[in-house]
């Protein structure tokens, strides 16, 4: 047996075995090696360059000199990578060319002051990087101590910019008296009034600076201006005598070179616009002419003497009253404003310019182009003026007195194009005035709206050539501008609740009244309950419990209705309004189901009451809706046409003359066509002979009545345009044609009944119910025994039937009965009337 090799033995415990020197010798040798590998490396690399500070600044200086403002950003980017290894002095160069920079910069972005939060913080970056410069102890130089002084009156710090200035050395007195003029500036720009006591002290300082400027020329540039600035806050303050006689002698002291004496035309311009003011308009003129002369074709004040030469024309328009004189005084005007506005686009006095190009258009009729320029104008105002401009009162003005004079002329499109214009003036919320007028032109338009829907204009004549449709769309404008009529009035009186009681009460009436009118329920509810739990002294309380009522009746809610009715009947039982309560009650209970109850309150009305008599609009309302009631009920109860007749005969007798003599007789028509079914069942079950003979002649009568007043529906209606018709009125004179003729069947009067049948057919060709007549005119002749007719006609019945879809014949307002196919289809399997005609 071989025996097994050596095993290894075990380690214990994760030890290792022990290293082997023999193997590992070279790893010292290897490291030492490397180091000084890394020394020899470290010991060729040249010494790292420090940093020029100072010759770096004076590249971006001399690209901020040279005013390339990108290359010196790029080089101040690299210095500030470097400037936390620089001394105090390169810091606040650094600083310093920073602060230039970031100015220069935005007067290059910006043209005039934007006040706009990156402007702002833009001038707080200019501000924080001066105080730097100094806090590293760099003095500023002129250049940058007026950028310092600018900043801070940007800022609104007039104070410390004025500390500045006195810093500033006196030989440098153009950079001192231009800061001074900037804070006068500003303060002209963002006050909403030149305040004297302040701008006083500025306006002497900046004199006194202005004498230690040593360009003459330059110097007379600043006296002009300040003169005109002068001038300026006297008209403001409407001093106009002041402003004369202080340029008058302005002017004198500063035109002492003749060949200079265009630069007073800035001058000469105000001293226009005072003669203007004063109403001396032949000096006003004269001065505009002047500085006209003197001005350059293109200087934007250029713009002003436009502006003021066309104000001068419509001020100084003809005296004699002529129209065609006055028509080219405004033609002439519009010349001068357009030349402004077409030239000058830019000028300060372009909105002036505008606002009369507008106004002249506007007198001439040419609303559109009013329009457009007196849109752009206030777009103008809002986006570049502050809300004190007076010229947004200008315009206000302007464009409220063509409002004025359209609403008189009740052009109310025109009107509410003009009050629009005026909504961007008024930023959070617009005044009640303005509300109001939106209010009432929006009532006044939704009022025309309606009275071209009616069918009578205001003289009674009926109104012709208007279709359904036309009829339709004016309903709908009406009721929109119903609609904004109420929500601006409700608006009104929201803005006047506690400042204006009575303002209050009216507003928030006729707000309720537009939503009533436009058939805006929800709002109508409200508006009415909100009037009756605030205005609990109001006069027209009661009146808004009634119409509270009568607006839950409208939308459905009967219940409610009742209730509002009731408390008015029984509370306040001798007011008009509890005696107007009676019908709407009554259809409130018949909307409720609650028939017993309406006959009972209409019966009230048109028998015993004391204060109603058959004169008035309630007798008149109760009496017909209590026909109608009846008329209702005998659906369920035949007797009830009997007590429909009574009461619609009397109606028509009473009121046959009015608009509603078709519908009264419509119905009073129907209620004696339908009585004839309770009467037949009454002819049917009496024994004694006689008695029959008498129901037949009653019989008989109720049908010849019926067709009669069948017959003056269809000739009152077919007098009517049918643009004027309503949609029941419609449907009634339709149906007058096929139930008169269906009289004269029952009567069993063949012969006319083909007739008026025919009539029918031919004038309803078009209409499903066409077929009815159709129908009848074959039974009829079947009924003569003239079958080849009948086959005839039948040919023509199912003609007609093969383009009519059956779903048509589901419309319940059809005048076909089943009684109507029943009898086509018994003369057809009887006379076989499916036979082909010869």
């Amino acid at each position: 047996m071989e025996e097994s090799p050596p095993q290894p033995a075990r380690r214990r415990g994760g030890d290792r075995p022990e290293p082997n020197w023999s193997q590992v010798w070279q790893l010292p040798l290897l490291l030492l090696g490397a180091g000084l590998f890394v020394l020899g490396i470290w010991l060729v690399i040249p010494d790292k360059e420090a940093f020029d500070h100072q010759a770096e600044l004076d590249e971006a200086q001399k690209f901020l000199t040279a005013n390339n403002l990108e290359s010196a950003e790029k080089q101040l980017r690299w210095v500030e990578e470097h400037l936390a290894e620089a001394d105090r002095d390169a810091q606040a160069r650094f600083w310093h060319y920073w602060g230039d920079l970031r100015y220069l910069d935005m007067h290059d972005r910006y043209d005039r002051p934007a006040d706009t939060p990156t402007w702002r913080q833009t001038n707080e970056t200019i501000l924080r990087a001066y105080e730097r410069t100094e806090e590293y102890g760099r003095e500023l130089d002129g250049e940058s101590l007026r950028r310092y002084a600018e900043t801070l009156v940007m800022l609104g710090r007039e104070q410390d910019a004025l500390k500045i200035v006195d810093r500033i050395d006196r030989h440098q007195a153009r950079q001192r008296y231009r800061i001074v003029r900037q804070l006068i500036e500003r303060h002209r720009e963002t006050a909403r009034q030149s305040d004297p006591a302040y701008l006083a002290p500025l306006m002497d300082r900046f004199e006194d600076e202005i004498r230690h400027e040593a360009d003459d020329e330059r110097k007379r540039a600043q006296e002009i201006w300040i003169s005109r600035v002068r001038a300026e806050i006297r008209m403001e303050a409407e001093d106009y005598d002041g402003v004369v006689t202080f340029l008058l002698r302005r002017i004198q002291r500063l035109d002492r070179d003749p060949s200079q004496t265009e630069q007073l035309a800035p001058l000469r311009v105000v001293l226009a616009q005072a003669y203007h003011a004063l109403g001396r308009y032949g000096q006003a003129e004269q001065y505009f002419n002047l500085a006209q002369q003197q001005l350059p074709a293109h200087d934007p004040l250029q713009a002003e003497v436009l502006v003021g030469m066309g104000q001068l024309t419509l001020a100084d328009g003809p005296r004699d009253g002529r129209r065609d004189e006055g028509h080219r005084h405004v033609e002439q005007a519009h010349e001068y404003f357009s030349a402004a506005t077409t030239q000058f686009p830019t000028a300060p006095a372009y909105i002036d310019a505008l606002i009369g190009q507008a106004d002249c258009e506007a007198r001439m009729e040419a609303y559109a182009d009013a329009v457009d320029h007196f849109r752009l104008a206030v777009e103008q105002l809002h986006r570049t003026t502050p809300s004190w401009d007076s010229r947004r009162l200008e315009v206000v003005e302007v464009v409220r007195s063509h409002i004025d004079r359209l609403t008189e002329q009740q052009r109310y499109e025109q009107s509410l194009d003009f009050l629009t214009l005026l909504v961007p003036l008024h930023e959070r919320e617009m005044p009640a005035d303005l509300l109001l007028d939106f209010a009432l032109t929006h009532e006044h338009l939704a009022e025309q709206r309606h009275a071209e829907a009616q069918p009578r204009d205001d003289d009674g004549q009926r109104r012709r050539g208007m279709t359904v449709e036309a009829r339709r769309l004016a309903n709908q404008e009406a009721a929109t501008h119903f609609t904004h009529a109420a929500n601006y009035y409700l608006r009104h009186a929201r803005s006047v609740t506690i400042t204006d009681d009575y303002s209050h009460g009216q507003s928030l009436w006729r707000a309720a009244q537009n939503f009533d009118r436009a058939q805006q329920w929800g709002e109508a509810i409200n508006t009415y309950a909100e009037f009756i739990q605030t205005r609990q002294q109001d006069p027209l309380r009661l009146r808004a419990i009634n119409h509270l009522g009568k607006a839950y009746l409208a939308d459905g809610q009967y219940s409610p209705a009742i209730d509002l009715f009731l408390e008015l009947i029984n509370d306040h039982p001798r007011s008009p309004e509890a005696y107007d309560s009676l019908v709407p009650l009554a259809r409130s209970y018949i909307g409720a189901q609650q028939h017993d109850a309406a006959e009972r309150t209409l019966l009230t009305v048109v028998t015993d009451h004391e204060a109603i008599s058959p004169e008035t609009n309630e007798y008149r309302h109760a009496l017909i809706e209590l026909g109608r009631l009846y008329y209702r009920m005998g659906a369920d109860d035949g007797d009830h046409y009997i007590a429909a007749i009574e009461r619609l005969e009397e109606a028509v007798e009473r009121y046959g003359h009015t608009d509603h003599s078709p519908t009264l007789r419509y119905l009073l028509a129907d209620a004696y066509r339908k009585s004839i079914e309770r009467l037949e069942e009454e002819i049917q079950s009496r024994q004694v002979q006689r008695d029959r003979v008498d129901l037949q002649h009653e019989r008989d009568r109720r049908l010849q009545a019926a067709q009669k007043f069948y017959n003056q529906v269809i000739t009152e209606l077919e007098d009517r345009p049918e643009g004027t018709l309503t949609a029941s009125e419609r449907l009634y004179l339709r149906n007058a044609y096929f139930y008169q003729a269906d009289c004269a069947y029952d009567r069993e009067q063949y012969e006319a009944a083909i007739s008026l049948y025919d009539a029918a057919a031919r004038r309803w060709e078009e209409h499903p119910a066409s077929l009815m007549a159709l129908v009848q005119i074959v039974n009829a002749h079947c009924e003569l025994g003239q079958f080849q007719e009948a086959r005839v006609a039948n040919e023509r019945a199912r003609a007609q039937l093969d383009r009519i879809p059956d779903d048509a014949f589901d419309d319940p307002t059809l005048p076909m009965s089943r009684q109507h196919w029943e009898d086509w289809l018994r003369w057809t399997s009887e006379v076989n009337l499916s036979q082909a005609t010869r």
